[in-house]
Formats: C-alpha cells, sequence, structure tokens
C-alpha cells in the first residue's frame, strides 16, 4: 500500500512596519503579515502586553499556573486566525485521523516572533497544544539561510556523536546521557567508543581542537551532544564551560561565541543537540542576539535541538535516549525520532519538557533528513521523500514541486544506457577476476555517502584503541560524595589523572589530564541557569531562616558554616561549606534539592538571585 501524502505548512511571518529589520521590535501591540499558499499576504496581530510577558516568564517557573499555558495558546490561536487557521487546523486534524505526517515550520522575518512557543498554539476543535498532537512536528526556520553543504567523507554506518560535557555550573547526568548512547549503538549492533567520543569537563579551546582535529583526521563528526547548564549572558543566555586551565573559573559562552567556535564545521556537524536550560531561549523579546539554537542554525548546521526553558535531569535523559535509540537503532529520520521524544517527555506530568524543546531545521532540506547515517525505508512511519505540498497551507515558493511523469522516464532511460555502456567497456578492459578492473581502496569500505574511507574504512564498532583509560562502576570524589559511573570514560577519583590514545592512523597523541569529579546528578533537580556575574545581593532575613530551617542541624553537632546561592528560579545551591566531610556535604546538597522553588521565591521577596550564609553550632 502506498504511503499516504504529509501534509506540509509553512507559517512565513514578516512585520507590519520595519520589516527590513528583524529587531525593530516594540512593545505594543504589532500587525504582521502572513504568507498565503498562492503568494497573497494577510494581516496578523499579536497584543504584545506585559500580561503576556508575565505568562510567558511564568512558563519557565516551576509551580507554574497550567492556566498560563491555555491563555499563551490562545493568543496564538487568535493571532492566526485572520490568516485562515481555522482551515489549516481542519486539514491538521484530517490529517492526523488519516494517520498522515504533518510538519508545521515557523519562519519569520520578525525575531520576537521565536520567543512565542508556537507548541503551545491551541487548537479550537480539540483544545489540544499544537505541539502535543501525535505526528506533528513543529520546527523554526530562520529566513533566508541555507544548510551548509556536506562534505565528501567517510563515516561508519551508524555515524559518528561526540559527547561533550561540563558540570562546572553544578552536576550534570553524564553517566546516563553516555549510556544512552552506549545502548543506543549496542542495539543497532555497533559499539559507541567511549574512549574518543566522550569530551569530559569540556572547555571552549579543548572543543576546539577537538573538533579541528577531526576536520583534518578525515573521520566526521555527525552530530554533537552538548550537556551542561545554561548560563545568563548578558540579555541572553549561553552555555556554562569549564575554564581553559584545571582550576580556572566556569566561563559563560554566549551565544555568538558558540556560533564562532561551530561555523567552521557546519558542513562536518549534521546535527547539535544542546542539553542545557535556556539553550534555545534569546531572551526578552527584541533583543538583537539570538539564542544557542538559532545562532547555530543560522549559520548552516542543517539541525539543533535545544530547549526553550529550564529542562530538567529526567527529561534531559528521557530526551536522549529516545532520540539516539530511534535515531541509531531503530533507523528512523531525525524528524520521526524528534516527534517519539517530544512523545516521551510528555510522559511526565511535572515538567514543560515536552513544550520546551525545539528543533531549529529547514523545510527546504525534507521531512526525512538523516544526520547519522541512511534510514532503514521499514521503519519509517511515512514516505521518505521529500514529500508533497498536496494540501499545505502557507507554504512559502520554496517547496519543491514534483516532477512529471515524463521527465522520470527520460531520466530512467538515461540511466539504462549509461549503465550499458559502462559494462561493455568494463569487459573490453578485462572484467573481473583479470586484474586489470578498477583497484580497490584499501579495507574496501565506503562512506554513507559513497566515498572510500580512509584508515581501511574501520566502522565505530572495528575502530581499534589503545591505552584508553575507562573507568566502570562506582567513582567517589570528595566534593560530592558517590557518584555512579556505569562506564563513564575517563571518571576517576580526584587527584588522579587519566589518560587517552585513539589510534586513527597515528594521527593523535596522549594526552594526560587532571580529570574532575563528577558531581552527584542526584543533587539537583534540574539544570538551572548560572548567572554570568557573581551574585552579592545578600537574602532577605525570612529567606535565610526558610532554608536553615529545610536544611536542619547536623547529626553529631559540631560548628560549620554554610554558604548557599539562589538562583533566579528559585534554585538554592550549596557553595561551601566550612569544615563539613564529605557525607555532610552530600546530605545538605540534597536537602537543599528539596527545597520549594515556590517557597523560596515567596520568602525572596523579589531579591534574588542572591547569595546567603548561616552558622552551625
Amino acid at each position: 500500500m502506498a504511503s499516504l501524502e504529509p501534509l506540509r505548512i509553512v507559517l512565513e511571518f514578516a512585520r507590519a512596519n520595519d520589516a527590513g529589520d528583524p529587531h525593530a521590535f516594540r512593545f505594543a501591540p504589532q500587525s504582521y503579515l502572513v504568507r498565503g499558499e498562492r503568494g497573497d499576504f494577510t494581516s496578523a496581530e499579536v497584543g504584545w502586553s506585559r500580561e503576556l510577558l508575565g505568562d510567558l516568564e511564568a512558563l519557565r517557573l516551576p509551580g507554574r499556573d497550567p492556566a498560563a499555558l491555555n491563555r499563551v495558546g490562545d493568543v496564538l490561536r487568535r493571532t492566526l486566525e485572520p490568516a485562515g487557521w481555522r482551515q489549516r487546523e481542519g486539514a491538521i486534524v484530517d490529517a492526523v485521523a488519516e494517520g498522515r505526517r504533518v510538519s508545521v515550520t515557523v519562519r519569520s522575518a520578525a525575531a520576537e516572533l521565536y520567543a512565542l512557543p508556537w507548541e503551545l498554539l491551541t487548537l479550537r476543535s480539540t483544545g489540544q497544544s499544537l505541539g502535543a498532537v501525535g505526528g506533528v512536528l513543529l520546527r523554526y526556520e530562520w529566513p533566508a539561510t541555507t544548510t551548509a553543504r556536506a562534505g565528501q567523507r567517510p563515516t561508519s554506518a551508524h555515524g559518528r556523536v561526540l559527547v561533550a560535557w561540563s558540570a562546572a555550573g553544578g552536576a550534570v547526568p553524564a553517566t546516563e546521557h553516555v549510556a544512552a548512547l552506549r545502548s543506543a549503538y549496542a542495539e543497532a549492533g555497533g559499539e559507541f567508543d567511549e574512549a574518543r567520543d566522550v569530551l569530559e569537563h569540556v572547555s571552549y579551546g579543548r572543543l576546539a581542537d577537538v573538533l579541528a582535529e577531526a576536520e583534518r583526521g578525515g573521520e566526521a563528526i555527525d552530530a554533537l551532544h552538548l550537556l551542561c547548564h545554561g548560563g545568563a549572558a548578558g540579555s541572553t543566555f549561553g552555555l556554562v564551560f569549564d575554564g581553559e586551565s584545571d582550576g580556572a573559573r566556569s566561563v559563560v559562552v554566549d551565544p555568538s561565541r558558540i556560533q564562532q567556535l561551530l561555523a567552521p564545521h557546519a558542513g562536518m556537524i549534521r546535527l547539535v543537540v544542546v542539553a542545557a536550560c535556556d539553550s534555545g531561549n534569546a531572551g526578552n523579546p527584541g533583543n538583537r542576539l539570538g539564542s544557542v539554537a538559532q545562532m547555530l542554525h543560522r549559520v548552516g548546521i542543517a539541525a539543533v535541538v535545544a530547549s526553550r526553558y529550564p529542562l530538567s535531569v529526567d527529561g534531559s535523559t528521557r530526551l536522549s535516549q529516545v532520540l539516539y535509540r530511534e535515531l541509531i537503532a531503530g533507523g528512523r529520520t531525525l524528524e520521526e525520532a524528534f516527534v517519539r521524544a517530544r512523545t516521551a517527555l510528555a510522559r511526565d506530568p511535572t515538567t514543560i519538557d515536552w513544550a520546551s524543546v525545539q528543533l531549529y531545521a529547514r523545510a527546504g532540506d525534507g521531512d526525512a533528513t538523516t544526520p547519522l547515517g541512511a534510514a532503514s525505508p521499514a521503519a519509517s512511519d511515512g514516505p521518505a521523500g521529500d514529500g508533497g505540498a498536496e494540501g499545505a497551507a502557507l507554504i512559502a515558493p520554496s517547496e519543491p514541486a514534483k516532477r512529471p511523469l515524463w521527465m522520470i522516464a527520460l531520466a530512467a532511460a538515461a540511466v539504462i544506457v549509461v549503465v550499458a555502456l559502462g559494462l561493455i567497456l568494463w569487459s573490453g578492459l578485462g572484467g573481473p577476476g583479470t586484474g586489470q578492473g578498477p583497484a580497490q581502496s584499501a579495507g574496501g569500505s565506503t562512506g554513507a555517502d559513497g566515498a572510500p574511507a580512509s584508515g581501511g574504512g574501520a566502522s565505530v564498532g572495528d575502530r581499534a584503541t589503545t591505552d584508553a583509560s575507562t573507568t566502570t562502576g562506582s567513582v567517589t570524589t570528595s566534593d560530592a560524595g558517590s557518584t555512579t559511573g556505569t562506564g563513564t570514560t575517563g571518571a576517576a577519583t580526584e587527584g588522579t589523572t587519566g589518560a587517552t590514545t585513539t589510534t586513527t592512523g597515528g594521527a593523535r597523541a596522549v594526552k594526560k589530564k587532571v580529570v574532575k569529579p563528577i558531581r552527584d546528578p542526584t543533587t539537583t533537580t534540574s539544570t538551572t541557569s548560572t548567572p554570568v556575574k557573581p551574585v552579592k545581593t545578600k537574602c532577605s532575613k525570612s529567606l535565610i531562616e526558610y532554608v536553615e530551617t529545610k536544611v536542619g542541624a547536623p547529626e553529631g553537632g559540631g560548628a560549620f558554616s554554610v554558604r548557599v546561592q539562589v538562583s533566579e528560579a528559585g534554585a538554592v545551591s550549596m557553595t561551601s561549606c566550612g569544615g563539613c566531610t564529605d557525607p555532610l556535604k552530600a546530605g545538605v546538597r540534597s536537602k537543599l534539592g528539596a527545597v520549594s522553588r515556590e517557597r523560596v521565591l515567596s520568602k525572596g521577596g523579589g531579591a534574588v538571585p542572591c547569595i546567603a550564609g548561616f552558622e552551625w553550632d
């Protein structure tokens, strides 16, 4: 039975005034032009107000009012209704009922519209949010950008994923994310090369070196998985990396510097997954510097997955597990894998991770992209091609058109003639077994694009490694108690050194470094943002008393001094504990992680972020 035609919708916006300046935002109700499927334009209005901004900010906070999601969704629906959204909504509902795949692309020349969570757009007929409807792909695209051309490069059957993580901003679930990739590769019959492809305590310079080495050595990195904390960078959000030297302070890398780092590799890296809070958050509407995800997308990276809001620890792990399992083991397209990951995130009713994760990709690249290798046709739920535009609404003229049948027949005839001539010439040269045919490359393997694979063409599962230091089991740190390390490469006790060497034709030498301890992932409940500047404001007396009460006095008595920091979102983290033992530190962190953020914000009286301290005696 033939696959059902997908429904493809592009919502293309431009500001009615100052259309040529994406950042000419005015805090007032604004009119926008929405491009129709025939090239015509209709007008729509967003009622920018303090109430709307308040609801948008509330979505980031724990303990949010569920009604805020509906209010924002209703604003988005009312914005689109003058542009014929009711008809488009009906087409989506019908397509889903028929089992057809649906893709909705938001493309806007007005930067402020990316600050709106279109995943929450309320469907009038069912009351559902658009992003919660199964089988619907929602993606974002910056206009007038193109995907960087992929170079001819060897790759393994399942692609190469580099995991780069940093706990400089707080504990991260590095062990779980690495395990997710290990499991996906194993299920696919391959192997995740942890000695080569896990970059611990990543710094800006170390990541730059690894990417440059991958380009020079020909062992392409198909996907980059960044796991770290998000941090405020002026009026926007960046990523918190380790400093360049041991003991150096953490660094918040703003979106423009992340773009600068990855831009030279946009033709190699086809997918970037940023498991960090606010990595898709561009700050307030009108901010001239976009989010990390948006800036990477604009520079030509084919696909970027990020989080608009704070991303929970469990949510980040679940995203990694489902996304890579579907891509690597399931052989599915990125679009299918992303939809399934969003569906899995929706199983947790305590978070809105499902509405937070975003995909930046281009409609012109199609709905069946495979950044980690060719997708299995059997695994696909729909057509593997670019899909037709029939029934699509508000489609930009860049959508590919169907070719006439006579063109297809003519092309097929030409292929047959070329193949026949090639066979005749080959037989004239002696054919197989004569020793006169084309020489076969060493190892006889080819990359996904047909290019000969260098170094004998070994796949990830075949790659030989030497002196690879891999620690499996429990890793003890003097800072955060015990951390379970199920195969995390290079994890070691504080003060020890680890070394990894990868045999890629002798291109990489042994590098030794002092390995920092992996902090206990259980000590935080979400990867909350870290301020770019040290916090100096002292917390209110009521907030200090509340935190001190929640922590309680230590068992066995003693004199200790505890210092904590409260983030803008109400998360409380310990910065020091004078005279405390390691178990005592771990216990304090555990209690602070259970503190109610809503109560913290209430007790703080608006004076957050802030710092506090109290004495035990």
